[in-house]
């Protein structure tokens, strides 16, 4: 793959989808520069904030199952309810270090998890509804919440609703929930001192660690085939084609927002420097990742569009996906349509 050749990170896989077919999959590269494997399908990444889109149909299915309601609050003072907090117009705060809040021996416990979501909950907000603001914080708060409804804990919840009915058997928050997986065969991240070096096999996300790499924010690890096959899903369920959601909740799910920005799970199309690129349809939706992940689904085309990097490895200054992305899903769209 191009991504490995140019640069743009040591490892990078890929799965494209169409109406039904799987168009392409593809993989290159190492999971890690010193000492990695060979990347393969089966190569686990970190896929970072692809997680909120998965937790997002966790409160979906909920929904659906008379569980959960748009309108339910998640925080108080002012009240931002449900559906606020998924489209990312509660008011809470795009980031903040909540993990600095965790004592050393308080990271992965119930009492470090406690603290990140009790500080997000109480982080200062705005009104709901002023504006769109991408908000870790805001999905961080939906833990509890979930938990509740949901009569488990978020890890057994995201697995009974989500990712076991799509038979995702390779998305876990913890890769060593997979099974006999050695870390090596598992894309590495970045070098983070106060972390102990490389990170391989745990959740990049600070605030994800310290909650014991289970959040509504990041955690999960994952197979490009894997997140094709959860937006595919996606798609069809708004086409009447899936039961993994109804159609009314899975169209309102992709439908844009007043204003235009987001969707109630997804990013939309920026008319103008979109990380779709040019060529995917007005009406596109998708997802990015810090670590370098993305998903794209165009509704028109009937196209999903998955690539999985560790572009963030060794080190997170790089910034050549920036150009590579837009131009990768460009070469997507005109290989299929061609």
């Amino acid at each position: 793959m191009q991504a490995v050749e140019v640069g743009v990170a040591p490892g990078a896989a890929a799965w494209i989808w169409q109406d039904g077919s799987v168009e392409a999959e593809a993989c290159a590269g190492v999971t890690r520069l010193a000492g990695g494997r060979e990347v393969t399908r089966d190569t686990l990444f970190d896929v970072a904030s692809l997680t909120k889109p998965v937790a997002s149909c966790l409160a979906l299915r909920l929904v659906e199952a008379g569980r959960l309601a748009v309108g339910d609050p998640v925080a108080e003072q002012p009240v931002a309810g449900l559906a606020d907090v998924l489209a990312h117009r509660a008011g809470f705060q795009a980031w903040l270090p909540l993990h600095r809040k965790v004592p050393a021996d308080g990271w992965g416990t119930p009492a470090g998890k406690r603290i990140v979501i009790e500080a997000a909950l109480g982080s200062t907000r705005t009104a709901p509804r002023q504006r769109t603001l991408y908000s870790d914080l805001g999905y961080i708060s939906l833990v509890p919440l979930l938990e509740e409804r949901a009569g488990a804990g978020l890890e057994e919840a995201v697995r009974a609703h989500v990712t076991g009915p799509l038979g995702l058997a390779s998305t876990a928050f913890r890769p060593g929930g997979l099974g006999d997986v050695q870390k090596s065969w598992i894309a590495a991240t970045e070098r983070v001192e106060h972390r102990g070096g490389t990170i391989q096999g745990v959740v990049h996300d600070d605030n994800a660690a310290a909650m014991g790499g289970v959040s509504t924010h990041a955690g999960l690890f994952s197979t490009a085939r894997d997140m094709g096959v959860f937006a595919a899903a996606c798609l069809e369920s708004s086409r009447g084609r899936s039961s993994f959601l109804s159609r009314d909740l899975a169209s309102w799910a992709m439908a844009p927002l007043r204003g235009g920005e987001r969707t109630v799970i997804w990013d939309t199309k920026s008319p103008l420097g979109s990380t779709a690129g040019i060529a995917f349809g007005s009406r596109s939706v998708g997802h990015l990742g810090f670590t370098g992940c993305s998903i794209w689904i165009d509704p028109d085309a009937l196209i999903v569009s998955v690539l999985l990097t560790n572009r963030i490895h060794p080190s997170s200054t790089s910034e050549a996906i920036r150009t590579f992305r837009p131009a990768f899903h460009d070469a997507v769209i005109t290989d299929i349509l061609s």
